[in-house]
């Protein structure tokens, strides 16, 4: 757990129990702990819900170093800065059913979106 702990980011709490961290520290707690099984795919649920600018940025490096690796991710996030930044393939649902699909620079100029998430 330790290396993955450096993966992370976390390596100097090692020796701090879970009670004791920031939601954001258990936040990348939580991934590490995924990473642990060495998944072939790792599925994220609103990892970003809470944490800071600086945070966000983070897990970003994070989730490209895990792609990098050869772990696939599905992301499933409302930051859409996050997800332009990170993803390959963006779907989009509204009330259930799919409104979008493409590579982000189409969904950040597809009409429905922008209207109905994006502002404008």
């Amino acid at each position: 757990m330790s290396a993955l702990l450096g993966v992370v980011g976390l390596e100097a709490l090692a020796d701090v129990r879970a009670d004791r961290l920031q939601h954001s520290e258990l936040r990348f707690i939580e991934i590490a702990r995924a990473l642990m099984l060495d998944p072939d795919f790792l599925l994220l649920d609103e990892p970003a819900a809470g944490l800071s600018n600086d945070e966000i940025e983070r897990l970003a490096s994070l989730i490209k170093a895990v792609c990098g690796r050869g772990t696939g991710v599905l992301l499933v996030e409302h930051h859409a800065d996050l997800i332009f930044d990170i993803c390959h393939q963006v779907t989009v649902l509204n009330l259930g059913r799919t409104l979008a699909a493409g590579t982000p620079a189409e969904i950040r100029v597809h009409k429905e979106v922008v209207s109905a998430y994006l502002g404008g």
